[in-house]
């Protein structure tokens, strides 16, 4: 059988087939690309992810070392001021005491 231009079934068929095959070929490579894009943009966000939780966990060991100072200091201050008016902080803790245990003693039937 021919068709209007000439062609035979078979040479209709045979370059439906290598149309799907050329088809095939560029859809493949297509993925091949995309795929190729996807896994460098993942390791590039991984990369960026990581760098910046490096930078927060050096943030926080330095923010750390800070309040451990602090607390250093403001400890010899307050054993300081006990040691030099043991009195005062006495009644000061008694005051403390009384207060927490008011607002959270709950009340008693």
């Amino acid at each position: 059988m021919n068709y209007s231009n000439g062609e035979t079934v078979n040479q209709v068929a045979k370059n439906a087939k290598t149309k799907v095959n050329q088809a095939s070929t560029q859809a493949k490579r297509a993925v091949d690309e995309a795929e190729s894009h996807l896994t460098d943009t993942i390791s590039s966000f991984t990369e960026n992810l990581t760098e910046r939780a490096q930078r927060l966990a050096d943030q926080f060991q330095d923010l750390s070392k800070d309040l451990r100072v602090r607390a250093e200091g403001y400890k010899d201050k307050t054993s300081e001021t006990v040691t030099r008016h043991p009195f005062y902080s006495i009644g000061v803790a008694a005051a403390v005491g009384i207060a927490l245990g008011v607002l959270f003693g709950g009340r008693r039937k």
